[in-house]
């Protein structure tokens, strides 16, 4: 889903995808990026300097940071996360995306950001 902004004098509109799109290829970008570079366990990263990390590791951290707005923007708007709009090449690395990042906040004990993510997508929908 396209949105557009509007438009300009010359009747031109800038194109920006709709956050319930975009933060899926945040998600999936995240997923694959965190579990491709070896990082420490999620426990272990608040206590670990930033500086120290792999750059591959502070894009996934900067991902983490944007899949965490755009959750919660999703969630004061009363809107869900929209894989069918994603029309994603293989769905299932989508899927384990969003199952992996579920996973990830139940290991770090973001309770809030979790029942956020909640209210915005359910796992239970890609298994039906």
């Amino acid at each position: 889903m396209i949105l557009h902004v509007e438009e300009r004098e010359d009747g031109s509109g800038l194109p920006i995808v709709h956050p319930s799109i975009l933060v899926l290829a945040k998600l999936k970008r995240w997923a694959h990026i965190s579990k491709s570079t070896n990082p420490p366990p999620p426990q272990l990263w608040a206590a670990i300097s930033k500086s120290t990390y792999p750059p591959s590791m502070l894009k996934a951290e900067t991902d983490r940071v944007d899949i965490k707005f755009l959750v919660k923007w999703l969630g004061e708007r009363g809107l869900k996360i929209s894989v069918p709009a994603y029309n994603a090449a293989v769905p299932g690395r989508l899927y384990d995306a969003l199952k992996n990042y579920e996973e990830f906040l139940k290991e770090m004990g973001e309770a809030e950001q979790l029942a956020q993510f909640k209210a915005v997508y359910s796992l239970g929908q890609c298994y039906q």
